[in-house]
């Protein structure tokens, strides 16, 4: 079986995230389950790319996510990884506010985390690396914003897609184009499941699995796309995009968490799930998208 080798881009891709540096070009010795594909980052995307295309300065690096799916191009950056608890931190130690014009946010008042989510989740230096959950859609879309970008929304102009019923639109869903490799795999590394590659729930525990805390991100090698770079676009955490309604229940998250089976039926780019817009729930995180230049 061969190793997992990863092309030096993936060592500059991470951002703030310090568990991301050792990638580099070095070979990662393949796991159980390890493919016995090579993969290998894209030489004429990603990271050098998006530097010239890109947002830059503010939270995750970006990756240029570009194509046609479905007669339809593409072309827009994505982060690389989901948003730390540092990177957030900044937002709100910087000049991070609300964003009370979307009509879900007009009656918020703080900003999240929310307090005492779950014990001990978010703690800024202790889990600098660690992606930043117990937030909600408005303070998603306050981060983004506050980063120069946008929350992942129809393909195009990053609008809102309505709701979460519509988010199978696929060819007008961001976030879904980038996991999918523009449409192309069910998941971002291929189209069978790997089990222990994301974090997902764990398959070893029986019938009914056991639910895994969050890791670092980009601290999975096999959890990246084969040719949009992104790291933990399924499991780790779920990933607000711009599919929200001023009704409660009306918003959607994608990606799968650390609770989702890892099967072939689920963690798919397509698995979607629908949340409040005020749900600061324990394993519900941030990716931004951007228009490219």
């Amino acid at each position: 079986m061969r190793a997992l080798r990863f092309a030096a881009i993936f060592g500059t891709i991470c951002g703030a995230a310090a568990a991301c540096t050792a990638f580099g070009a070095e070979e990662l010795p393949g796991g159980p389950d390890a493919s016995d594909d090579v993969l290998v980052a894209p030489s004429d995307g990603g990271a050098d790319v998006a530097s010239e295309v890109c947002p830059s300065g503010r939270g995750p690096q970006m990756v240029l996510a570009e194509g046609t799916f479905q007669s339809s191009p593409f072309r827009f950056c994505i982060d690389s990884t989901e948003v730390t608890q540092k990177q957030y931190e900044e937002f709100l130690q910087g000049d991070g506010a609300i964003v009370n014009t979307h009509p879900a946010c007009t009656g918020k008042a703080a900003l999240g985390p929310r307090a005492n989510c779950l014990g001990n989740e978010v703690q800024y230096e202790a889990n600098a690396a660690m992606p930043m959950v117990c937030v909600d859609f408005c303070d998603a879309l306050a981060f983004c914003q506050w980063s120069g970008k946008r929350l992942c929304g129809r393909t195009g102009d990053g609008g809102p897609i309505v709701g979460p019923s519509d988010l199978g639109a696929k060819f007008q869903n961001e976030w879904y184009l980038a996991c999918s490799q523009g449409g192309t795999l069910n998941f971002p590394y291929g189209d069978t499941v790997r089990a222990n590659a994301c974090t997902l729930q764990n398959p070893d525990a029986g019938d009914s699995g056991v639910a895994r805390p969050t890791t670092p991100v980009a601290s999975k090698p096999g959890c990246v796309g084969t040719t949009v770079p992104v790291f933990d676009i399924i499991g780790n955490v779920r990933e607000w995009v711009n599919a929200c309604t001023a009704s409660a229940g009306a918003c959607g998250t994608l990606g799968g968490d650390g609770t989702t089976p890892p099967t072939n039926n689920s963690a798919r780019c397509s698995d979607t799930t629908g949340a409040g817009p005020n749900d600061q729930g324990a394993r519900r995180g941030i990716r931004c998208c951007a228009t490219a230049r």
